[in-house]
């Protein structure tokens, strides 16, 4: 929950030791949601959190944020890409039985727009946006706040799975 996750980063702002935030965000995951069901679309969140827990460390936190949105607060700073990209492969490993076979090979779902219209939406992916406390003073909330959104929003804007490390 949030009080844990504030707790979390708030121990992580005022110990000196390298450590890193990373925001990870399912992309088209609305849609999904949309397409599949409330019900699919819980077990494919439960599938981001197990892949957390498979690919971090015991020491590492781990959050839900809220919707598709997660943390990790990890002191393992020197593999940070790496972590990344193993969630991101693990993550996309485990995606194939929640699609239909026909949208799976397509590549695409067509779900509603937010305006109410037709469209294709890719496969589900993960934006992850990560700032280590070396790039970041984390004791000034503003601007770790900040960085974080600025980090999160580079990432968006990239297409399919994305990380970007600040």
């Amino acid at each position: 929950g949030n009080n844990a996750i504030y707790n979390a980063i708030e121990e992580h702002m005022t110990d000196v030791r390298p450590c890193a935030i990373i925001y990870l965000d399912l992309n088209h995951f609305k849609a999904y949601n949309d397409a599949y069901g409330f019900s699919c679309g819980d077990d494919m969140l439960r599938l981001m959190a197990q892949t957390m827990n498979g690919c971090c460390s015991a020491a590492d936190f781990k959050g839900h944020i809220g919707g598709d949105d997660f943390i990790i607060l990890t002191r393992n700073t020197e593999k940070l890409r790496e972590l990344c990209n193993q969630i991101i492969s693990a993550f996309s490993k485990g995606l194939q039985p929640f699609y239909s076979r026909e949208d799976w090979e397509r590549g695409y779902i067509v779900s509603k727009n937010r305006n109410g219209f037709s469209e294709n939406f890719p496969i589900v992916t993960i934006s992850i946006a990560a700032v280590t406390n070396s790039a970041v003073d984390f004791s000034n909330t503003q601007l770790l706040s900040n960085t974080v959104a600025s980090a999160k929003k580079k990432s968006k804007e990239q297409t399919g799975n994305s990380i970007v490390i600040l």
